[in-house]
């Protein structure tokens, strides 16, 4: 080759941008799909050998497939970090979910999470304490786990009286007060 670098740069550079607009690269990556194309474009410079055919063609190889492996690999990259994100998940939360919303529902057994999780073990037994078994799956269901009121009828296999009769037996058990009064005492601890 008679050109240095930079004169070979000016001539083929628009090999570069040809490329990453053909693969529909994204604004937000263009200077490191930019960074390398130049890489390509500089390996091209070395290695080519004007007895084996048209550099045209080299220089838009070399681009095009060091691009693509860029953009394998970051698709391979995200799918990691999804699979991961969805492990975590899933330890976090046991797999389960809330059917409506599709909501994870933390596993407030787990040590980890209580202490995250805004969750005070001696408030909810006192609340239990003064409620009867279906009052308290109502509180359990509805206001810790945030269900609604079909999700809870499918668990307990009950009408959607039933559940919303357990709601206002709740209420009216427990006022504003008394709840009030509750956490003043548990605060004093």
């Amino acid at each position: 080759m008679q050109h240095d670098f930079e004169t070979f740069l000016q001539m083929n550079e628009k090999r570069i941008y040809f490329q990453i607009q053909r693969l529909n690269i994204h604004y937000a990556d263009y200077d490191e799909y930019y960074t390398e194309g130049m890489l390509a474009l500089w390996q091209a410079y070395k290695e080519f050998d004007d007895t084996k055919g048209n550099i045209g063609t080299f220089i838009n190889y070399k681009i095009r497939f060091k691009l693509l492996d860029l953009l394998r690999k970051k698709v391979r990259t995200q799918e990691k970090d999804t699979h991961y994100i969805e492990e975590v998940k899933k330890q976090l939360t046991n797999g389960n979910h809330t059917r409506h919303t599709n909501i994870p529902l933390l596993d407030l057994t787990d040590e980890i999470i209580r202490k995250t999780y805004i969750y005070h073990e001696e408030f909810w037994k006192t609340i239990q304490s003064k409620l009867t078994e279906n009052q308290w799956k109502w509180v359990k269901y509805f206001i810790i786990a945030e269900l609604s009121i079909k999700e809870i009828m499918e668990l307990e296999n009950v009408s959607a009286d039933a559940v919303k009769g357990w709601g206002r037996a709740v209420k009216e058990k427990l006022h504003h007060e008394e709840i009030r009064k509750m956490l003043k005492e548990l605060s004093e601890y």
